[in-house]
């Protein structure tokens, strides 16, 4: 994968990927249609009035610019610190088949896996659009044994770090089931992004979550207050925030906040916030 600014890259144009998913879901097309047809357009990488811009043009949908970053230092610094690209995937092609989005180098250290659509909130914006789509897609456990088989089938072996997403993961009927698989075969660091509502709800499901694998939660955080946090639609967010952080920790778990927008913080576990917003978690 190239790095740097500017260069040329590939990406997708959102009309085009949109028709080709609504293609799929109404049987006018084929998954493997899907894999070979995604919607993919060439696209520009470059830095513009302090920004880190993406810029391409569809020749059905017309042209579209996306904002990567607003840190062009911090940007390009990460990607310096970017590992993976000496490591040629080999002997994996039923795993990374995808068409010309095959995955060609890498190191796997994250492996996300989305478990449900639904969501017991109603963001905006979200981005997988959750609560939003017309139709309910879940992993059942012959889905989730299948994705760590997969996971497993890497040479040589690495440690993965495993995050259960979604929608609201806790939601799914076999979240705790798929914590369980996973652990038992082979994979320690298990994590679930969720908005800890399920947690503060029930002291006793941190519990069980901890006693299946799971190893630590990410908590969604856009600051501190209920003001920050309006846009989600509950009109407690802060205090679910507390219970759920109370809950998790009286489990024996690790509780990590990540905030939506930039952040600056301190080392893992500890809360993040964004500058003007720097009111302690008690």
């Amino acid at each position: 994968m190239a790095v740097g600014v500017p260069r040329r890259t590939l990406s997708l144009c959102p009309d085009c990927n949109r028709e080709a998913v609504e293609g799929v879901i109404g049987g006018q097309a084929s998954l493997a249609d899907f894999r070979d047809r995604p919607g993919i357009i060439e696209a520009e990488i470059l830095e513009e009035a302090g920004r880190i811009l993406m810029r391409k043009a569809c020749e059905k949908h017309g042209p579209f610019e996306d904002v990567l970053s607003n840190h062009p230092a911090f940007f390009k610094r990460m990607e310096s610190l970017g590992f993976g690209k000496d490591f040629n995937c080999a002997g994996d092609e039923l795993v990374h088949s995808h068409g010309a989005n095959s995955i060609r180098t890498g190191r796997d250290t994250y492996l996300i896996v989305d478990l449900t659509n639904r969501c017991n909130m109603f963001c905006s914006p979200c981005y997988m659009d959750a609560n939003a789509a017309g139709y309910v897609h879940e992993l059942d456990m012959q889905d989730v044994t299948g994705v760590f088989e997969r996971a497993k089938s890497f040479k040589p072996q690495r440690e993965i770090n495993v995050l259960f997403s979604g929608g609201e993961a806790t939601l799914s009927p076999i979240f705790l089931d798929a914590i369980q698989h996973a652990k038992s075969v082979g994979f320690h660091r298990l994590h679930v992004a969720t908005n800890g509502i399920r947690f503060a709800q029930e002291r006793e499901f941190a519990v069980r979550a901890r006693a299946a694998g799971l190893h630590g939660v990410y908590l969604q955080f856009d600051g501190v207050t209920e003001e920050k946090n309006s846009h989600r639609g509950l009109g407690n967010y802060t205090e679910i925030k507390r219970r759920a952080l109370d809950n998790i920790a009286a489990a024996g778990m690790a509780a990590r906040s990540k905030d939506r927008q930039s952040c600056h913080g301190s080392k893992a576990g500890d809360s993040f916030v964004r500058d003007g917003d720097l009111s302690p978690i008690d």
